[in-house]
């Protein structure tokens, strides 16, 4: 569900002292102030929309296969799937370095 973790959660966490990375499992948990929090702090922060992408891309092969009543082998589908996380991986990486945090 969305926005159930705010900046006093976050707070929480960050307090604990062992924290070494947010990444978001549901469609946005955090909300835009806990973010800003992780963010205040020097915290790795991966929202859910990268760090979900393989279930989010699946999905949208899932409902592709349904509109177009196809059915895709198993292969097919892990082909697409790849393909589409290769590409969210090298614009990731191309973000990452024109804000100069390469690699």
């Amino acid at each position: 569900t969305q926005n159930e973790l705010g900046p006093a959660e976050a707070g929480l966490l960050l307090a604990g002292g062992r924290l070494v990375c947010v990444a978001e499992g549901a469609n946005m948990p955090c909300t835009a102030p806990a973010v800003d929090s992780f963010h205040a702090a020097g915290m790795l922060f991966a929202p859910g929309k990268a760090s979900n992408a393989g279930g989010v891309a699946t999905s949208g092969l899932e409902m592709a296969q349904n509109a177009q009543r196809l059915s895709w082998t198993r292969q097919e589908v892990d082909s697409r799937l790849e393909a589409i996380m290769v590409d969210i991986h090298a614009k990731c990486a191309e973000t990452a370095s024109a804000h100069g945090c390469p690699g």
